[in-house]
């Protein structure tokens, strides 16, 4: 997988063409502004929100599975794209997060959120579901990948964050320190998601973004 140096201005014009169509509320905007202040600005781009909103429409997704909450930013995304009568389960591992998300989005009917380490609530969640979205332990990949396997149906869609680890997984030199393992990580399951039941692209995006299909 190669990226060439033109894949750098093709980045910047994706985003400046995506940029001008976004729908990010004043609630995103609060939940944004929070994480900068408060937290690792870890969250997802406004880009890759907005793509997660269409993707959910697209699919006519009624149940959303999303392991990584952090403060719920990219749930609002998600949220936008349900179906009418349709539900977010948002899995969080980290107590402060979780804290700060139950803020912004226990009002919210259609979003159940859950707590504890997502390899541990994934072990009692047997839903069908219809869109999974993963970005959280990069260890753990893997194990979302293979429950959703089991879980996601048939034309349902798989989303992942950081799946390039901006281009850690090519052996490519980055600013961003990431540890061996999660790159052997990483790389396992972007073996896995190329392979059936899957057909998958990643977007090039610097960190990786992968759109994957459950077409068996």
């Amino acid at each position: 997988m190669e990226f060439p140096f033109i894949s750098k201005c093709f980045i910047i014009s994706l985003k400046i063409i995506i940029s001008k169509n976004l729908s990010e509320t004043s609630l995103m905007k609060a939940v944004r502004e929070d994480i900068e202040h408060t937290d690792h600005k870890i969250y997802i781009e406004a880009s890759k929100g907005q793509l997660l909103k269409l993707l959910a429409k697209t699919i006519n997704a009624k149940i959303v599975l999303e392991i990584g909450t952090l403060y719920g930013y990219s749930t609002l995304w998600l949220q936008q794209g349900l179906s009418e009568g349709g539900k977010i389960h948002t899995i969080e591992k980290d107590a402060k997060r979780f804290q700060k998300a139950s803020g912004y989005l226990g009002k919210f009917d259609n979003i159940k959120m859950h707590f504890g380490a997502a390899s541990e609530v994934l072990e009692e969640f047997h839903e069908i579901v219809d869109m999974v979205f993963i970005d959280a332990d990069k260890n753990n990949y893997l194990t979302y990948l293979e429950w959703s396997i089991r879980h996601l149906r048939k034309g349902g869609l798989l989303v992942a964050d950081d799946t390039l680890l901006f281009g850690a997984v090519e052996g490519k030199a980055c600013d961003q320190k990431v540890r061996v393992g999660t790159v052997e990580h990483m790389k396992a399951f972007n073996e896995r998601i190329k392979k059936p039941p899957f057909e998958s692209v990643m977007l090039p995006y610097e960190d990786g973004f992968t759109v994957a299909l459950k077409v068996l």
